[in-house]
């Protein structure tokens, strides 16, 4: 990370990721005034592959506006985007 929190990381770079081993490190880094979706400028692309719970993934991608959050079977995935779902 580069900045004083999470927040000054992501605030001037139209690109922001993340990895981290648990929930509580994701919501740490994420979350408040401080955190990366507080200072993801208009148009970003924040790409966060943390080996976290379903649960949080979904609620971080509930906070950003377009998120596609995947896990388990690849080609349960495919007939998804596929449409043959």
């Amino acid at each position: 990370m580069i900045g004083s929190d999470s927040r000054s990381a992501t605030d001037t770079d139209a690109r922001s990721a993340s990895m981290v081993t648990n929930d509580a490190a994701l919501w740490a880094i994420t979350s408040g005034p401080g955190g990366i979706i507080a200072g993801l400028p208009p148009d970003a692309a924040y790409v966060d592959i943390s080996s976290v719970s379903p649960h949080t993934s979904v609620q971080i991608a509930e906070r950003v506006t377009l998120a596609i959050t995947v896990g388990g079977d690849a080609s349960i995935f495919e007939r998804v985007i596929s449409g043959a779902a």
